[in-house]
């Protein structure tokens, strides 16, 4: 009778883990709901968990083994913040590799806030800030100019991990078959993303297959190992916006896939976490190209200047004055994959970017040991004569 009960109990036991463990593999990722707030604030905690519960988290709302909004300790801990200073809250998510836990608030009083920017619970509040794609109007032929690089790329960037973080890829045009992109949406309730022009451009000006010579486009890295992060998407007017969860949540996944090279066709303004994690991903030795924001001083935009931030600057003309010693020449044109299939001229600082990452790539491929200084020399060398049209 003991051993029946023994057995009975066991297989129970046995049941009850299989239950738990089915239904923390359906928990879905959930949209941020913060579009009702008037001034959205971004609070950042440090995680109070242990450390195999913090770094074993996989997203927004959710982790691994437990949902993760509500993991207990988690769970008081973010509850007794927000109720002593009866703040409303939107969504919450971990930072992985900072081991911070994130909410996003309703913007509290002066008082308020002066109170919570002294707890000691408290690493940072910041503003929930948004980011734009670096993209102008497609263009005719006849009106271009063409600048051409004298650095032939002849490794086509073989064995470099390339991420690029924009809006979505159209990954069924044809000139990216065969092509391995490996493709992410870290945005949330905005559709897949597949058919969004301004990332379709970017990784196809990187990765599109030549196919004999039957496509207008042949990738500058075609032999990368080529990530593409949607972090932004793509609004009815055609233009890309991102905001610093989604760029964030990007963010945190590129730093565990460690890339090479980071392309980022974009710009806004300086962002204190986005910041810590591009310090986090330069630490580790990626390189970081983003494109040149003509609105802001660069002390004001995110990326900020620093070891191992490049930005490109697409030129049409004439070469610009005053630009900064980390800031390299590009051609502003060029022909790359459109959305559904098709091709286009894009123009901006945005195209002139990956042509930046593709040469940063192809010099880490042939010298893997090559400095950021020696980078930054051959980048020198891009802009050389005009062709026009």
């Amino acid at each position: 009778m003991k051993l029946y009960q023994w057995f009975t109990k066991f297989i129970f036991i046995l049941f009850s883990l299989y239950v738990i463990q089915g239904c923390s593999a359906t928990v879905t990722k959930q949209p941020v709901n913060n579009n009702t707030f008037k001034q959205p604030l971004l609070l950042v905690i440090d995680d109070p968990r242990g450390e195999r519960k913090r770094f074993g988290t996989s997203g927004p709302g959710y982790s691994v083994n437990i949902d993760y909004a509500h993991d207990p300790l988690l769970k008081r801990a973010t509850k007794r913040l927000l109720d002593e200073y009866q703040l409303q809250s939107a969504q919450q998510w971990p930072l992985e590799s900072l081991g911070v836990h994130c909410i996003v608030i309703e913007s509290p009083s002066a008082e308020i806030l002066a109170q919570l920017e002294k707890d000691k619970r408290v690493k940072w509040i910041q503003p929930f800030n948004e980011f734009n794609t670096l993209f102008s109007s497609h263009s005719k032929i006849s009106e271009l100019t063409i600048i051409s690089p004298t650095i032939k790329l002849p490794n086509m960037s073989s064995g470099i991990d390339i991420i690029v973080i924009d809006t979505g890829v159209d990954t069924s045009h044809p000139a990216l078959n065969n092509s391995g992109v490996h493709y992410q949406n870290f945005v949330f309730g905005n559709g897949s993303g597949r058919n969004e022009a301004h990332g379709t451009a970017i990784t196809g000006l990187l990765a599109a297959n030549d196919n004999e010579g039957k496509t207008p486009v042949k990738g500058l890295t075609s032999k990368a190992n080529l990530h593409h992060y949607r972090g932004c998407w793509q609004k009815d007017n055609g233009s890309g916006t991102c905001t610093t969860l989604t760029l964030a949540l990007a963010l945190d996944a590129a730093i565990k896939t460690n890339p090479n090279v980071l392309n980022l066709s974009l710009s806004g303004p300086k962002d204190p976490i986005l910041e810590a994690l591009i310090k986090k991903l330069i630490s580790q030795g990626t390189i970081v190209v983003s494109a040149h924001d003509d609105k802001r001083a660069p002390e004001d935009r995110f990326p900020t200047p620093q070891s191992g931030v490049i930005y490109a600057y697409g030129m049409s003309n004439e070469k610009p004055l005053n630009i900064s010693t980390n800031t390299f020449l590009a051609s502003s044109t060029a022909m790359s994959l459109s959305a559904q299939g098709t091709y286009d001229i894009f123009r901006g600082h945005s195209i002139a970017t990956p042509q930046l990452t593709a040469i940063t790539a192809s010099l880490l491929s042939s010298d893997p040991t090559i400095s950021k200084n020696t980078i930054a020399n051959r980048l020198k060398q891009w802009l050389t004569y005009k062709q026009e049209y």
